[in-house]
């Protein structure tokens, strides 16, 4: 039927944005930014730099990753201060095409605090303190960036991993790792300032809005001193052991906070990226369940997850006290591309 027969003018302008949106949103992953952006930055490098920086899709660096710091993890990319200026804007610009404005900040935090950190440490003349540092990142680019072939980028240092895979049918962001150390910071001039809040607290608050049946379920273990992300590889059989409070036994505000907690890790990513993959982890949260480890005291030390076989979000207090944070975010089957 003809638009303007059946609708007044403004109902068909309308009717024709929504149909075109509608058009827009079924269509895979739009590639065009995150593809010039990598190519701008494959054109600043040297010969000798691209050696080093590219890569193929079987290169072995691509599936393995690491939040270590320097000689606690060996990386072979391209580090940071071996660019020069022009190249090491090229590589932020990249990682604003995939990241929202949380995330990319957030990432940007993480770095500065590993230059506090390097500098804390040479103040105390520390034989450490070479490990640290915001040069200390490094990046790699695999395949050829194209629309029209599988490729993909990492950029990972001390206490941040982004993976980042291609292909026509869509994109892959995890496995993502975000921490801080000092989440909260107490003292001197930017005493107050609260990186990671969301991931903290709104676990905190599920867990405290438990009811004691509700505690029990959750409250798996106690916390082992040195406990970490668990799920490092994927495979892990904590992932299908059933422990932990199912998501259909809570109640509409707890099942609010889950989704809040969630949410955390998914925006770190651009709007498409993360609606996406939203979408992916939605299908499956009635099977997911909230597992605890620690004192029945959301103050003392404490990790906490949100766990299904396929996709899991895990947060620690690590060894060192309250506000050493690691945090971990997986599509197991979508891990490093694995399903594009």
């Amino acid at each position: 039927m003809d638009c303007q027969k059946s609708m007044n003018k403004k109902s068909c302008f309308l009717f024709a944005v929504l149909f075109s949106f509608s058009l827009i949103s079924a269509q895979s992953y739009d590639q065009r930014p995150v593809v010039a952006a990598a190519k701008q930055f494959i054109s600043s490098l040297t010969e000798v730099q691209k050696k080093i920086t590219l890569r193929s899709m079987a290169d072995t660096n691509r599936t393995r990753w690491s939040n270590l710091p320097l000689e606690q993890a060996i990386r072979d990319g391209i580090r940071l201060d071996d660019l020069n200026d022009e190249q090491r804007m090229n590589i932020q610009a990249l990682l604003r095409t995939v990241l929202s404005d949380q995330g990319y900040l957030k990432a940007l935090s993480i770095m500065q605090y590993d230059q506090d950190t390097h500098d804390k440490l040479t103040s105390m003349n520390s034989p450490i303190a070479h490990r640290y540092g915001q040069e200390k990142f490094w990046t790699w680019i695999f395949g050829n960036p194209s629309p029209q072939e599988k490729w993909g980028f990492k950029f990972e240092g001390h206490h941040l991993s982004i993976n980042m895979n291609f292909s026509p049918q869509g994109v892959s962001c995890t496995p993502h790792f975000t921490g801080i150390n000092p989440g909260l910071i107490s003292n001197g001039i930017t005493a107050g300032k609260y990186i990671m809040y969301r991931e903290n607290e709104i676990g905190k608050n599920l867990f405290h809005s438990l009811d004691g049946m509700q505690q029990r379920k959750a409250h798996i273990d106690s916390l082992p001193f040195t406990i970490d992300a668990r799920a490092q590889t994927g495979n892990e059989p904590f992932l299908r052991d059933g422990k932990g409070l199912p998501f259909n036994e809570m109640n509409k505000a707890q099942k609010a906070m889950v989704w809040d907690i969630l949410s955390a890790w998914v925006d770190n990513f651009n709007i498409a990226i993360a609606n996406n993959k939203r979408k992916q982890m939605k299908k499956l949260l009635t099977k997911s369940r909230f597992v605890w480890m620690g004192t029945n005291s959301i103050n003392d030390l404490h990790y906490y997850g949100i766990i299904t076989p396929e996709w899991s979000v895990e947060f620690t207090n690590r060894d060192q006290g309250m506000q050493h944070f690691h945090t971990l975010w997986r599509l197991m089957p979508d891990d490093f591309g694995r399903k594009l």
